[in-house]
């Protein structure tokens, strides 16, 4: 009979001693929970912070993208408030020397990812794609002059500016009947009699502060590594819609940042969101 009671009792304390261990894992949790609604989610969103990138990692069959996840993945904010900048992490992708015939194969791009672009346009490519420049511009893109010919302006008499600068800008609102109001420099080369004409045209300056050197490299991985790497928010990028290895890129692009929360405006969208600005006439702009 003492060796069943002594069993009941060891039975009893086992019992007692896992409702003690229960109990204390139910209140720990409690706890968690509480801590996690108390404080606003914050362990979910740390999860989600800012990462350091390896230098040494590969993505798409061993290729070297520099920053494999494509930046930090930022939890969505509302975008475009009414009045105040946004918070959004937004890039103007800028494109020169065009249009080509890989441009309109570029717009579905823009198109399939909901994403806007800045295209300055070489006058003696104008006449060639009419069709493609209204449809950029039906679209929401900005079209500007690159000069009538590509031009060296800083080499260039006052004629010779007036008439790069004046001929590039009418032959594209010939063809849309919009007025262009937005001048690259080739080379982005730029005087005071540049930024006087400029000005006395209705003309702002856009510049960059991201060249991808998609006119040197011509590789589509290359160009890809390159934005990784340079490209901040608030940035105006240099690329060139006249190479095919530079539509593959964007495309790479558009695809995985536009999954990470990035937004792909024109520049008069990037000062207007992110500065509360309107573009000046006879001013340079670089980006952020």
């Amino acid at each position: 009979m003492y060796e069943v009671r002594t069993a009941v009792l060891e039975n009893n304390k086992k019992t007692s001693i896992i409702t003690i261990v229960l109990f204390l894992i139910i209140v720990a949790l409690e706890a968690f929970f509480l801590y996690i609604t108390l404080t606003g989610n914050s362990i979910a969103v740390e999860a989600f912070a800012p990462i350091e990138f390896s230098e040494n990692v590969t993505y798409n069959n061993n290729k070297l993208y520099d920053k494999e996840d494509f930046f930090a993945y930022t939890i969505p904010q509302p975008i475009y408030e009414e009045g105040i900048p946004s918070k959004e992490i937004m890039v103007a992708l800028t494109f020169d020397d065009g249009p080509s015939s890989y441009t309109s194969r570029l717009l579905e791009i823009l198109k399939k990812y909901n994403a806007k672009a800045t295209f300055f346009m070489v006058g003696d490519n104008v006449g060639y794609y009419p069709d493609v420049i209204k449809q950029l511009l039906d679209y929401g893109c900005e079209v500007g002059t690159h000069t009538q010919s590509h031009a060296n302006l800083n080499a260039s008499s006052n004629d010779q500016i007036d008439y790069q600068i004046g001929n590039g800008k009418k032959v594209i609102e010939d063809i849309t009947g919009q007025n262009v109001k937005f001048l690259r420099p080739p080379y982005g080369n730029k005087n005071q009699t540049v930024i006087d004409i400029c000005q006395s045209k209705g003309l702002s300056l856009i510049l960059w502060n991201v060249d991808t050197e998609d006119w040197k490299s011509r590789n589509t991985d290359t160009i890809v590594n390159k934005f990784l790497n340079d490209t901040d928010d608030g940035d105006i990028v240099l690329m060139h819609d006249i190479y095919g290895t530079t539509i593959d890129a964007v495309e790479i692009l558009l695809e995985r940042l536009t999954k990470k929360g990035y937004h792909f405006v024109t520049v008069s969208e990037l000062y207007k969101y992110k500065k509360g600005i309107s573009l000046e006439p006879g001013k340079a702009y670089y980006g952020m």
